[in-house]
């Protein structure tokens, strides 16, 4: 009998020992954030913007707007980041040395870039990249969101501001190197510098930096132009990320442009290209006079 009791003392023991580490292992981490946010969101039937979020790597997020109205916006590159704590939205602050650029963007309803009230107007669709550790340090894994503000034309009689967010989770932060992704262009929508008159004036660069300058021309027939850089490896393409960019574009034709780009990742000794998609502008209402975007290549070595 004395043997059975001690038995059951022992598994009574070790069930309670299981009950408090149990407890212990849910226990929710404590909220980093104090502020509770005061943002109303905009609902779609007023402003049909669509905003998605997506992790590309560690701390590093795409952000795509989609217009999905008639009517044209503005927006920049300040954005809110809020945490999710029990159901509740906290602000995140950003660092203290942080400073948005400013820059205005504009966001069309159509498939190309248009001018409409003397605005030139971006696709109907954007991208961009958002790297949450530079804006704001070390933040923990969690369920977050991005905020980004709309406006109505600048200048117009019914200016209105409004909220669009888009939620996404975060892992745990890594250390180990973001894997460089293959490029998605279609070969077959590449054009040549030529049919678009595209003059590639110098490349300065080196192995292991992560800067590169260019400076180029492009014709009358293009007024917006996006570059991209890919380098290629056993016959594939592969994406070179972009921190950022800086320089100065002179808007008389021909376009000419200066840019001092920031890179991910160093730059190893290879064969690279970049990529300019030029957006030919139309001063015409009608979506079926714009002319389609095209994308030229230059290739060249390091």
């Amino acid at each position: 009998m004395r043997r059975t009791s001690v038995i059951y003392r022992v598994i009574a023991l070790t069930a309670c020992a299981g009950m408090v580490l149990g407890m212990t292992g849910c226990a929710k981490a404590q909220n980093p954030f104090t502020e509770k946010s005061d943002v109303k969101l905009s609902s779609f039937e007023e402003c049909p913007v669509e905003l998605k979020a997506e992790v590309i790597w560690n701390r590093k997020v795409k952000v795509t707007v989609a217009n999905k109205g008639h009517e044209a916006y503005t927006w920049g590159q300040p954005y809110k980041l809020e945490y999710q704590y029990y159901g509740e939205w906290y602000s995140v602050p950003s660092l203290p040395d942080h400073a948005w650029p400013l820059i205005g963007y504009t966001l069309g309803y159509g498939e190309d870039v248009f001018i409409e009230g003397g605005l030139v107007y971006a696709p109907v669709t954007a991208e961009e990249t958002e790297r949450l550790d530079d804006m704001f340090g070390d933040i923990p894994e969690g369920h977050y969101r991005i905020i980004k503000d709309f406006s109505t034309p600048v200048g117009g009689p019914e200016e209105n501001k409004y909220f669009v967010a888009a939620e996404f989770d975060l892992g745990k932060a890594t250390t180990e190197p973001e894997p460089l992704q293959k490029s998605a262009v279609d070969p077959s929508k590449i054009v040549t510098s030529d049919s678009i008159k595209l003059d590639v004036e110098y490349i300065k660069c080196e192995s292991g930096s992560k800067m590169i300058t260019i400076r180029y021309k492009v014709a009358s027939n293009s007024y917006s132009v996006e570059t991209s850089l890919e380098y290629q490896k056993d016959g594939e393409w592969y994406v070179i990320p972009i921190a950022s960019k800086g320089g100065a574009w002179e808007e008389c034709m021909p376009v000419s442009a200066y840019e001092e780009i920031s890179l991910d990742v160093p730059l190893e000794q290879g064969h690279y290209r970049f990529l300019f998609t030029c957006y030919p502008v139309v001063e015409d209402p009608d979506p079926s006079n714009r002319i389609i975007s095209s994308i030229a290549s230059y290739e060249f070595d390091i």
